[in-house]
């Protein structure tokens, strides 16, 4: 096996401190193996083909993972994949208004004191409102392009997952995929149809993936990279 056939760059750690274990940790960017100093480099080379299936999981459920963040960014919001400034207006109107309009997402309404926790409120209800007419939508339209039989489709406020599906065809959506390209979104829908066929992450299992979607690990790298961006 060679480092080329890993997810990731591999970073070996020998240490006088370490025994006879050898211990591999998954990170963001790397593979790190801490092992004795004197292991030699074939038995790590070893213990990595052993453990490549392994490997592999733990970096495509990193891929699949939302990076929460707790703040709302006054910049930088996303929708559609594109970038908006959030730009606020005071209007007489009671009623808020929110449109994406020349780089920007436009929010008009009664502006108080303490506006900021008001606007991520309504913030948060326009986004939850567009995933709900757009992604139940493109998902059904994928299902039946793949011929796929699935039973409801919900829209979910999930912190760790970008999807889900049950046992019993159920699939849920997390909102934040509003804000991604729909491209990078259409892979998760893929992603969670093709569970309906193979209930696990099992090499059959990302076939499926591969064939109704031969560029999906573009897809899993965006959402890798920037999926932090759509988490708040």
């Amino acid at each position: 096996m060679t480092e080329s056939e890993l997810p990731l760059p591999v970073h070996i750690i020998r240490s006088e401190k370490r025994h006879k274990t050898i211990a591999i940790e998954v990170q963001s960017d790397e593979i790190v193996v801490r092992a004795p100093i004197a292991t030699p480099t074939a038995r790590i080379e070893a213990l990595l083909d052993e453990r490549r299936q392994w490997i592999q999981k733990i970096w495509a459920r990193r891929a699949d993972t939302p990076k929460s963040r707790d703040d709302f960014p006054a910049s930088g919001l996303w929708y559609l994949g594109e970038r908006l400034d959030l730009k606020c207006v005071s209007s007489v109107l009671r009623e808020w208004r929110v449109e994406p309009r020349d780089g920007q997402l436009l929010i008009s309404g009664p502006l108080r004191n303490g506006y900021p926790d008001e606007v991520k409120r309504v913030v948060y209800a326009w986004y939850r409102s567009e995933a709900s007419k757009i992604l139940p939508k493109r998902l059904r339209a994928l299902a039946k392009e793949h011929h796929i039989e699935i039973a409801d489709v919900r829209i979910k406020d999930q912190k760790t997952r970008w999807g889900s599906c049950s046992s019993a065809r159920n699939i849920n959506l997390n909102w934040r995929l509003i804000m991604a390209p729909p491209w990078v979104a259409e892979y998760v829908m893929i992603h969670e149809l093709c569970h309906v066929r193979e209930m696990n992450h099992s090499e059959k299992f990302w076939k499926e993936v591969q064939r109704a979607m031969p560029n999906f690990e573009d897809a899993r790298d965006w959402l890798r990279q920037n999926g932090h961006l759509l988490a708040w």
